[in-house]
């Protein structure tokens, strides 16, 4: 019988640095609107207290095309060939905190 070294939390650690990698490759893959909208969308999050995690997925990939809760976007009719964020639909979500500044970033913003 051999025995195994104790490496204590160590591979949490490693998973936990592997993903921020992946989700900053992921950040890096985005185009310049994406980009931009990702950046504001988890501005908007940070000042949200969100008991039932509703908007957990808020951070994963680009907020058009992954299907971030409660964002819809515009298709790609936009003078830009880009999508946009339409509307923010928070309501019956159970969030509470104050609104970033960012949300001026969105330019498209129609509906929140």
């Amino acid at each position: 019988m051999v025995n195994e070294p104790n490496f204590g939390g160590i591979w949490e650690e490693a998973d936990a640095i592997v993903s921020a990698i992946q989700e900053t490759f992921e950040d890096w893959k985005m185009d310049f609107p994406a980009k931009e909208i990702f950046t504001a969308l988890r501005a908007v999050k940070k000042r949200l207290i969100d008991p039932m995690k509703n908007i957990r997925n808020w951070g994963k990939g680009d907020p058009c095309t992954s299907k971030w809760k409660g964002i819809v976007c515009k298709d790609k009719n936009t003078t830009d060939g880009y999508l946009h964020v339409n509307a923010l639909l928070l309501l019956k979500m159970n969030l509470s905190g104050t609104l970033a500044p960012e949300l001026g970033q969105l330019s498209h913003l129609e509906i929140m």
